[in-house]
């Protein structure tokens, strides 16, 4: 069985859906990053910290057999 196979089809719909939107993120970013940088580049500094330190963290905690562990 396959990794997908394994997967509820909450966490299947989450994984196709960002799936689908990475490219058009990638885009706008490719497009507008003199802009992000001039006019944003502080503000977004802020969120990309914050994921950066928040989301490995999440990760840990909710991971399959880690202190939460939930099925979405």
């Amino acid at each position: 069985m396959s990794w997908f196979e394994n997967y509820t089809t909450a966490r299947k719909f989450v994984v196709i859906w960002n799936l689908l939107l990475l490219p058009f993120v990638g885009l706008f970013i490719a497009l507008n990053w003199r802009m992000l940088l001039e006019d944003l580049g502080v503000l977004l500094l802020i969120p990309l910290g914050a994921a950066v330190i928040v989301f490995p963290f999440i990760w840990y905690l909710t991971r399959r057999g880690g202190p939460i562990d939930f099925e979405l």
